[in-house]
C-alpha cells in the first residue's frame, strides 16, 4: 500500500483542492488537526520498514483454527476441557472473530437469496460456508457448555470476558447474514441463515453478565473504578477497568436488545434445573427487571466514565504502558478502608493490559465522535510496539547493551513469563487478546454513522489518517505472525513464546521484571520439572516473585544445553497458546488493513513501504477481456495480492477459467452502480476499463441508431461515458481504497483544437477522468491513469494480402510517423503493477515500442521472408477499407497520432522510462517473431 510520508501527500489525499483559498483553509484545518490530535498522524521514518508477507494468511487461519478445535475442543462437552472459565470465554471470542474473518474472505451469495441474480453458487463459496457452519455449530455447543453459573460467582473481569465473547458472536452473525443471506425480492426482510435465531440467546447472556459485573464499579474508593474480585481486598486493576470500558461501549454499539425479562433466578425457582431454565428466561416480566433496549445511552455513559477514571488514575508507567493495578494502603486496618486511595501500585506489565482498551477507545470514538479517544489509542499502540524493541515507521531499535524493552525484544511481543517458562493459563492467553483488540481498533472508520442518531462517522481526512497510522503497524504485526508460525510443532500447535529459537544462547536470558512488580497472573513453582499452580497464600508477594525467578534459571540452562524446544517447558502447548496463534493469524477483508489482522491481520493491511507489498485485494474489471486478463495474469504472480474479477456472467466459461486459477469471480455490470459498489467493496486497488467497441458492434445499438438518427459512434460514446461515470461513482464509495488505475485515452477533440471530431472512443474514456476530477477530487488524488497505446495485433486488420503474395498496410498518416504500440495482452498487467509501486497521480503513456509503419513493414519482411509494404491513404479511403462503419473513427485516430501525437500535447504524460521503476515490456520485434507465423497461416 502506498503510504503518504510527507505532509503534502496527506493533504492531497484528504482535501479538495479547488481554489487557493480553499487550499489554505484546508491546510490550516489539517494543521489544527495535527496539533490537537498528533497521534492520529503516522510517524515519519527514515526508511520504510521491510518485511516478508506470509504467502497465504487465510489458509494459515484455517489450519490454526482447525487445530485448536480438533485438538482441544470436545463437542460432546461443549467446551475446551483444559481451559479455565475465563480463558474458555476468550477462546470462544477467537473462534467468533475467526469466523468474522472467514465470512469476509470470499464474495458469494447463497442460492435462493437473490432471485434476480441468476448465478450459480461457486464451489469455493460453498466450502467456506460449510466451514463457517461447522465452527458456528461448535460455538452454539459452547453456549450450552459454558459454566455460566460458576462464572457468576467469580471475579468481575471473568464475567466481562463472557460479555465480550457473546457480543463478538453477535457481530459475526450480523455480518455473515448481511453478506451472504440478503433478503429475497419476495421476502419481508427476514433472515435466511439459521444462526440468526441464536442472536437473542447470546444477547441475553451478554446482558446477564454485564449486569452482574457492573456491580463492581465503586465511587467510594479511589474516586471510582472497577474492583477486580468481590471476594478479596479491593484491588483496582487495569484489566478489569479496560474490560468494563470495552464491554460497556460494546453493549451500546452491538447489543440488539433483550426481551427476556428474567435474567436472574426468580425467588420461586427452587431447584438448580429450574434455575438453569430461568437463566434462559420464562417470559415473565417482574420489576425491577424488564426488557433491555438496544443502544441504551447508559452503556455509553458508563464507558465514558470508565475511561475518564482510568486515564486519570496514574496507572501508566514511564513507557506509557498500563501497569497491573492499585492496592489501597492500610485497607482493613482497624476495620477501616485505610486511605481509601489507590496509592500502592503494582508495576507488573502484561501485554493484554495494552490491548483490551484499544477496542474500547475505538468504540468510544464511534459513540461520541470525540477524536481524543482515537488519539489516545494510537499513542498506546505505538508505546506497546516500542516496548518490544520496534519503532513504528523505522524498524528495530538498537541500543547498546539493551535487549529487553518492557514487553519483549527484537520486535516480538513477549510476556515476562515466556522466557522463564512459567506462564500459567492466564499468561498464555494474553498475547492473543492483544492482537484481537488491536484488530478491532484498526477497523476502517465509517464515513457516515452506522446507527443514525446513535453513532458518528469520520471525515475522509480523519478516516485516511487512522488507516495510514494503522498501516504503519503492519510490518511489526507481520514480524510477530511469522515468529508465531515458527513455534508450531508437527501437529500444527502454536507455542506460547514466539521469540524462542532453539539452540540460540541469548534466548535463555531472563527478562527484567520492574521494581515493585508482583506477577499475580503466573504463579507457578517447579516440582521435579513439572510446573503447578501455586496458591496465593504461599508467602509474601515479593519473596515469591524472587524465588520463582531463581528456581527457573536452572531449567533454562538445561534447555539451552540440550537444544530442546523452549515451548515445551512449563504448561507447554495448550489451547491458550493455540488461541494466540488463531488471533495473530486472523485475516480480514476489513480493508482495515488488509494486512492488519492477521479484516484481520494479513489480508487487510498494507505495508508502510511505498510499494503495496503486503496482502491486498485488487479488483479487476474486464477480466475476461484482454487488458483485464493481462492484469490478472500479472497479479497471479504476486502472492501478497488477492484477485477479485468482475464479470456480468461469473458462471461463463471464461470466468470459470479464472476461477480455476484462484480468482474470486463476482457478478457486476457497469450499467448497474449498485452491483459495482457491492463488487468493489473492500478493494485495495481497482483496475477499471470500459469498452467502447462492445457498444459499437452491438446489433441493438445499430437498430437504435436507425430509429433515433444518431450515428452509431455517438450512441457508443454516450454509453461508454455513462459506464465510466458509474465506475467512478462506485470506486468513490469504497472505504479504504488506496488506488484506482483507470484505463483511459487522450481527449483528442481538445488537444487537436477541434480538428479531430470522430475519435469518440478516445474522448469517451477521458470523460470519466474529467468527471472524477470534478466530482471526486480526493479519489482523483489516489488514482493513476494508463493510456494504452495502439495494439500491436491491430496490424492484422490493416495488412491486406496482395495477388503476388505480399502484404500491404494502408493508413492515413505518413510512412515515418512514429506510432506508440503495446502488446496489451502481455504488458497491461506490467504497467498496472508499476503504477501501484509508485505514488498516485501518474498519467502513463503505456507503450512497448515507438515504431513507424515504414519500420514495421521492414521488420515484418525481415522476420517472415514475406514482403510487407506501406501506402498512405486518406481518411475517406480508410473509411471504405474498414467495414462496419468504424473506418472514419480509426482513421481520425491515426491522423491525431501524427498531429499532435497519440497522447496529445498533454504535459502530464509520463513515459515508461521516467516512471521510476523498471517495467518489463515486449518490443515490436519480439511480438512479431511470435505472431507472424500464425498470421501468415490464416
Amino acid at each position: 500500500m502506498v503510504r503518504a510520508r510527507r505532509w503534502a501527500l496527506l493533504l492531497l489525499a484528504t482535501v479538495s483542492l479547488t481554489t487557493a483559498r480553499e487550499l489554505a483553509a484546508s491546510r490550516a484545518a489539517q494543521l489544527r488537526l495535527q496539533h490537537d490530535y498528533p497521534n492520529l498522524f503516522p510517524a515519519v521514518g527514515n526508511e520504510p520498514s521491510k518485511f516478508d508477507p506470509l504467502l497465504n494468511s487465510l489458509e494459515e487461519l484455517h489450519h490454526a483454527l482447525e487445530t485448536m478445535q480438533s485438538d482441544y475442543f470436545k463437542i460432546w462437552l461443549g467446551k475446551w476441557p483444559d481451559a479455565i472459565d475465563w480463558t474458555a470465554a476468550v477462546m470462544g471470542t477467537h473462534v467468533s472473530a475467526a469466523l468474522y474473518s472467514l465470512t469476509r474472505s470470499l464474495e458469494y451469495i447463497m442460492p435462493g437469496t437473490y432471485a434476480e441474480q441468476g448465478t450459480e453458487l461457486k464451489i469455493e463459496g460453498q466450502r467456506v460456508e460449510n466451514e463457517i457452519n461447522k465452527y458456528f455449530s461448535q460455538a452454539i455447543t459452547y453456549f450450552f457448555g459454558e459454566d455460566h453459573f460458576a462464572i457468576r460467582t467469580q471475579a468481575h473481569d471473568d464475567m466481562l470476558w463472557v460479555v465480550l465473547g457473546w457480543l463478538e458472536n453477535i457481530r459475526f452473525i450480523r455480518e455473515h447474514n448481511s453478506l451472504h443471506y440478503p433478503p429475497t425480492s419476495d421476502s419481508t426482510g427476514g433472515s435466511r441463515w439459521y444462526g440468526k435465531q441464536f442472536e437473542g440467546a447470546f444477547a441475553h447472556r451478554a446482558r446477564v453478565f454485564y449486569d452482574l459485573a457492573k456491580k463492581g464499579w465503586d465511587w467510594k474508593l479511589c474516586g471510582g473504578g472497577m474492583t477486580w474480585d468481590p471476594h478479596k481486598a479491593p484491588y483496582k486493576n487495569a484489566i478489569t477497568n479496560e474490560l468494563f470500558i470495552a464491554a460497556s461501549i460494546g453493549m451500546y454499539l452491538y447489543f440488539p436488545g433483550d426481551s427476556n425479562c428474567s435474567p436472574f433466578m426468580s425467588t420461586h425457582d427452587g431447584l438448580d434445573d429450574d434455575a438453569r431454565i430461568a437463566e434462559e428466561g420464562d417470559g415473565v416480566c417482574e420489576p425491577p427487571y424488564g426488557p433491555a433496549p438496544a443502544h441504551d445511552p447508559i452503556y455509553l455513559q458508563s464507558a465514558v466514565n470508565g475511561y475518564k477514571w482510568l486515564k486519570n488514575s496514574n496507572m501508566t508507567n514511564t513507557k506509557g504502558l498500563y501497569v497491573d493495578g492499585f492496592h489501597i494502603r492500610d485497607w482493613g486496618k482497624n476495620h477501616t478502608i485505610g486511605t481509601g486511595n489507590c496509592d500502592e501500585r503494582n508495576e507488573m506489565v502484561y501485554t493484554y493490559n495494552q490491548g483490551v482498551l484499544l477496542s474500547g477507545l475505538r468504540g468510544l470514538w464511534e459513540g461520541t465522535g470525540d477524536l481524543n479517544y482515537l488519539d489516545d489509542g494510537h499513542k498506546l499502540v505505538r508505546d506497546a510496539i516500542r516496548a518490544t524493541g520496534w519503532r513504528p515507521g523505522h524498524g528495530l531499535i538498537v541500543e547498546d547493551g539493551k535487549w529487553w524493552f518492557g514487553l519483549g525484544k527484537d520486535g516480538i511481543l513477549t510476556e515476562t513469563c515466556d522466557p522463564l517458562g512459567t506462564c500459567s493459563q492466564n499468561g498464555q492467553t494474553f498475547k492473543g487478546i492483544f492482537f484481537h483488540h488491536l484488530t478491532l481498533f484498526c477497523k476502517p472508520l465509517p464515513l457516515s454513522p452506522l446507527i443514525p442518531g446513535k453513532t458518528h462517522g469520520a471525515s475522509k481526512a480523519v478516516a485516511k489518517l487512522h488507516r495510514q497510522s494503522c498501516k504503519e503497524y503492519a510490518p511489526w504485526v507481520a514480524r510477530n505472525a511469522q515468529a508465531a508460525l515458527r513455534t508450531r510443532d508437527k501437529r500444527g500447535r502454536f507455542g506460547g513464546w514466539w521469540g524462542a529459537l532453539s539452540g540460540k544462547e541469548d534466548e535463555a536470558r531472563l527478562p527484567e521484571t520492574p521494581d515493585g512488580a508482583v506477577d499475580y497472573r503466573n504463579r507457578l513453582v517447579r516440582t521435579q520439572d513439572k510446573y503447578e499452580d501455586t496458591p496465593r497464600e504461599s508467602g509474601p508477594d515479593v519473596q515469591f516473585a524472587t524465588m520463582q525467578k531463581k528456581e527457573t534459571e536452572f531449567r533454562i540452562e538445561r534447555m539451552k544445553t540440550q537444544g530442546g524446544d523452549l515451548n515445551d517447558r512449563g504448561r507447554g502447548r495448550t489451547v491458550e497458546t493455540q488461541g494466540g496463534g488463531v488471533a495473530v493469524r486472523q485475516p480480514t477483508k476489513d480493508r482495515t488493513w488488509k494486512y492488519l489482522t492477521l479484516d484481520l491481520f494479513f489480508t487487510s493491511l498494507k505495508s508502510t513501504d511505498t510499494t503495496m507489498s503486503s496482502k491486498n485485494i485488487i479488483v479487476i474489471l474486464g477480466i475476461t477481456g484482454n487488458q483485464g486478463g493481462s492484469v490478472a495474469t500479472e497479479f497471479l504472480n504476486h502472492p501478497n495480492w488477492t484477485i477479485r474479477g468482475i464479470s456480468r456472467s461469473p458462471s461463463s466459461a471464461r470466468s470459470a477459467a479464472w476461477t480455476a486459477k484462484g480468482v474470486a469471480m463476482v457478478a457486476a455490470d457497469l450499467n448497474d452502480t449498485d452491483s459495482l459498489e457491492h463488487a468493489l467493496k473492500g478493494a485495495t486497488a481497482i483496475f477499471g476499463v470500459t469498452d467502447y467497441w462492445q457498444h459499437f458492434w452491438n446489433p441493438a445499438n445499430r437498430v437504435r441508431a436507425t430509429e433515433t438518427g444518431q450515428t452509431l459512434n455517438e450512441i457508443s460514446y454516450e454509453l461508454e461515458v455513462q459506464q465510466g461515470k458509474n465506475l467512478v461513482d462506485a470506486a468513490a464509495s469504497v472505504e479504504g481504497l488506496d488506488r484506482l488505475v483507470l484505463s483511459t485515452l487522450s481527449k483528442s477533440r481538445e488537444w487537436s483544437h477541434g480538428r479531430i471530431t470522430w475519435n469518440y472512443h478516445s474522448d469517451a474514456k477521458w470523460a470519466a477522468v474529467e468527471y472524477m476530477r470534478e466530482r471526486y477530487p480526493e479519489l482523483a488524488a489516489r488514482s493513476s491513469l494508463l493510456q494504452a497505446a495502439v495494439f500491436m495485433e491491430n496490424y492484422r486488420k490493416l495488412a491486406r494480402k496482395q495477388t503476388d503474395g505480399s502484404y500491404k498496410i494502408r493508413c492515413p498518416i505518413k510512412a515515418d510517423t512514429p506510432v506508440p504500440m503495446i502488446d496489451h495482452r502481455a504488458d497491461t498487467g506490467h504497467f498496472v503493477k508499476a503504477l501501484l509501486d509508485v505514488a498516485p497521480g501518474k498519467n502513463l503513456a503505456a507503450h512497448g515500442s515507438l515504431v513507424s509503419w515504414s519500420q514495421f513493414c521492414q521488420l515484418a519482411s525481415k522476420l517472415s521472408g514475406v514482403t510487407f509494404t506501406y501506402e498512405q491513404c486518406t481518411v475517406d479511403d480508410f473509411d471504405v477499407m474498414i467495414l462496419g462503419g468504424a473506418g472514419r473513427e480509426i482513421g481520425e485516430m491515426f491522423v491525431y497520432t501524427e498531429d499532435p501525437g497519440y497522447y496529445g500535447a498533454d504535459p502530464s504524460i509520463t513515459n515508461p522510462e521516467n516512471l521510476g521503476v523498471n517495467v518489463q515490456t515486449k518490443s515490436i520485434e519480439t511480438f512479431l517473431k511470435e505472431d507472424l507465423p500464425s498470421f501468415l497461416k490464416q
